[in-house]
């Protein structure tokens, strides 16, 4: 028997059933933590340096979190949203993420915490 994962919607606290939410990122504040990130790099090159300061890691935006939620939770935004059927089990999440590696952006979020929560499940 498949396990299923149960996710919980983020602003209401209760469980998503399939067909009535998604997994979302927030695809603003993704391109905003590239944005940081390559004016980083940018500013590496300018000046030849190789590293960053710790004052500069300090200043650089976390990584966009992945929440659940139900459709009638959340207003109409930016995000990526993946149904929460196409990630019930441990199968279709593993499929999702060889879907989200073609991503360019995969990175600026926190999909390893995605991942290490489900295999917990």
């Amino acid at each position: 028997m498949t396990s299923r994962i149960t996710w919980t919607c983020t602003p209401c606290d209760t469980p998503v059933d399939d067909g009535k939410g998604y997994l979302s990122v927030d695809l603003t504040a993704v391109a905003e933590h590239e944005r940081a990130w390559d004016e980083l790099d940018e500013r590496k090159r300018e000046t030849g340096r190789r590293g960053v300061t710790a004052s500069e890691l300090a200043d650089m935006p976390e990584h966009v979190t992945w929440e659940a939620a139900h459709t009638k939770c959340v207003p109409e935004s930016n995000t990526y949203d993946i149904p929460i059927d196409a990630v019930r089990t441990h199968a279709y999440v593993i499929e999702q993420t060889a879907h989200m590696m073609e991503k360019s952006w995969i990175g600026a979020t926190n999909w390893t915490s995605v991942l290490r929560w489900c295999a917990l499940q």
